[in-house]
């Protein structure tokens, strides 16, 4: 598209402008729709896990929420500065009930001091896992899904689930990512729903400075619904982790645990995938 219309009663300047914005525009509105694409196809993931869960398979979705920055219900001007937010994390465990229907169970971590790595993510899921045991018998096998977060999609989550299956007693089938940007959905919804149930605490006259007010104050009032917080610790110890070669693991989103190893996909169940490595576990 060009500006060149004897009609055009733009200055010369104004209309070199224009055209640089047409121009920049259109490749950004295909990138754009080119995401809207492919965030919709990796939904089709969720859709059919749900769709087809049985009553001894969960679907955990996973996300990091905003630092939560302290609050107090007094607060002087001198304490109002240099505030350290404090890590939360979220899990939305759905399952089938007895009458078919999903159910949902939210699994909070608190943290006090805690440094978004993939470190953390396995605990967190271990803990999770682990507590959907205790709550589930006859739970067996997981689907996993979660952002495209650098401590998520990289490749010693992937390689750290073997070890955290046998420890926990509950096989992991998928492991999903979302396309950059596309939303978590259920754990965004819960997050805000906890966030409005922390500011009623604070407005009743207390102050939420340290994990174990956070989790008084999602506790309180009887707590909300299917929602579980701890404050919680992860020590870090994988410094001497052993170097691995999986590669490329950015640039795959689907992740299928097969018998014989771990096949993935760019876009899901598109082509055959592709076939890594002999499974340990």
């Amino acid at each position: 598209m060009a500006f060149d219309s004897q009609e055009v009663k733009f200055s010369k300047d104004l209309l070199e402008e224009l055209q640089y914005d047409v121009d920049n525009a259109i490749p950004d509105i295909d990138a754009w729709k080119a995401h809207i694409l492919r965030a919709a196809h990796q939904d089709t993931a969720k859709s059919a896990v749900v769709e087809n869960l049985a009553n001894n398979q969960v679907l955990i979705i996973m996300d990091w929420a905003m630092k939560f920055l302290p609050i107090s219900y007094r607060v002087t001007q001198r304490d109002w500065f240099g505030k350290k937010g404090k890590s939360w994390h979220v899990s939305v465990a759905v399952k089938k009930g007895d009458d078919g229907e999903p159910e949902t169970r939210s699994y909070i971590h608190l943290f006090d001091k805690c440094t978004q790595n993939w470190f953390a993510m396995a605990s967190i899921l271990e803990s999770t896992l682990m507590a959907l045991k205790s709550t589930y018998s006859n739970l067996s096998e997981a689907f996993l899904r979660s952002d495209n977060a650098g401590c998520c999609h990289n490749a010693f989550p992937i390689l750290s689930l073997p070890s955290i299956v046998e420890r926990a007693g509950i096989r992991v089938l998928r492991y999903d990512f979302g396309d950059p940007q596309a939303g978590k959905d259920v754990c965004d919804r819960r997050i805000a729903t906890l966030k409005s149930h922390m500011r009623r605490f604070i407005n009743e006259g207390n102050d939420i400075n340290t994990t174990q007010q956070m989790k008084v104050a999602i506790e309180s009032y009887g707590g909300i619904k299917g929602c579980y917080a701890t404050a919680a610790e992860i020590q870090d110890s994988f410094q001497n982790m052993t170097k691995h070669t999986m590669t490329g693991i950015q640039a795959l989103n689907n992740f299928l645990f097969e018998p014989a190893g771990l096949r993935a996909w760019k876009a899901c169940n598109v082509g055959t995938g592709k076939f890594f490595f002999a499974a340990t576990a």
